[in-house]
């Protein structure tokens, strides 16, 4: 318990009420039609699961100069690995008819990696082990 962050502990049980929350109300009513092998009952721990998965493939992104950002799932995108000293950026606006766009910010040769950094460079360790599942390496090479 010595080394436990005190806020990611709070937050990691929070979003476990709350994932078994939604698998009682909105999973267990209907458990008879659910299966997750063929045989395999679902359970809450699929669904710890899942929410992960999809956690970890959502990015932040700038709606409005007014709105805080928003985490949504961009498709291809979200193949794009972190190094906060990436030239590489995410950038435009998820906003109708806004376009999300990473602008390369060196030459990118025919099947290099394409990284980008995750927060706008902004981001803590709190929120990539907690979001993603990694630390990042300060100061080192990603």
């Amino acid at each position: 318990d010595a080394l436990q962050y005190p806020p990611i502990v709070d937050e990691t049980q929070k979003r476990r009420e709350e994932t078994l929350a939604r698998y009682n109300s909105d999973i267990l009513p209907s458990i008879e039609n659910l299966k997750w092998d063929k045989e395999e009952t679902v359970t809450s721990q699929h669904l710890q699961w899942a929410v992960w998965l999809i956690t970890s493939r959502v990015l932040t992104v700038q709606t409005t100069d007014t709105t805080p950002p928003r985490r949504i799932m961009i498709p291809l995108l979200d193949m794009c690995n972190h190094d906060r000293s990436s030239p590489h950026v995410l950038t435009g606006r998820a906003i109708k008819g806004g376009r999300l766009k990473v602008v390369a910010g060196a030459n990118v040769k025919k099947g290099e990696q394409i990284y980008i950094s995750y927060g706008g460079g902004m981001e803590g360790n709190d929120r990539f082990i907690q979001d993603y599942g990694f630390l990042d390496v300060f100061g080192g090479d990603g």
